[in-house]
């Protein structure tokens, strides 16, 4: 899987993310979140496939809210 815009994202086969840009006075927006790595379907993301993915800031805020805990 070279690029994620190519397959629709699907929230399950992320794994291991890590975040960064957590701001806790940003608290519930948390605005400026970014997914630093991270793996999907079980491959890691390269740099390329994390700047998509963190183009799509819902996307990322949806994640953050599903792995934060």
């Amino acid at each position: 899987m070279k690029n994620l815009k190519a397959k629709i994202m699907i929230i399950e086969l992320f794994s291991n993310l890590e975040f960064g840009g957590i701001d806790w006075n940003d608290y519930p927006d948390f605005s400026d979140v970014y997914v630093e790595s991270g793996d999907y379907d079980g491959m890691p993301m390269d740099g390329d496939q994390l700047d998509e993915l963190n183009h799509d800031t819902q996307m990322v805020y949806e994640l953050y809210e599903k792995f934060r805990n």
